[in-house]
């Protein structure tokens, strides 16, 4: 008999981050410009598709003590136990920094 599991990463898909995402900053690496989380696709100052997120952003949106202020998405919990009933099992990723 096989077994359901369901993978499921914890950021945007369970826990919203949206107050975190500020903190997200690119960086155009032909001209320089800081670029905004929410401006995705080139740089619209140079038109460079070289746009990165400095490690100092990614330090700053994975703060714990933010990471503490997440909410879960509404109906997420829901879901996942209502899936459980069933019998379904979860295994959950991240990206974040061994946060408890």
């Amino acid at each position: 008999m096989s077994k359901v599991v369901f993978i499921i990463d914890i950021d945007i898909t369970i826990a919203n981050n949206d107050h975190r995402a500020v903190h997200l900053r690119s960086s155009c690496g032909s001209c320089g410009r800081t670029i905004p989380v929410e401006e995705r696709g080139p740089c619209t100052s140079c038109g460079s598709h070289e746009v990165s997120i400095p490690q100092e952003s990614w330090d700053n949106f994975l703060d714990p003590d933010l990471i503490l202020q997440d909410q879960v998405v509404p109906g997420a919990k829901r879901t996942i136990d209502l899936f459980r009933k069933f019998g379904f099992e979860f295994h959950f990723i991240t990206g974040r920094n061994g946060t408890k």
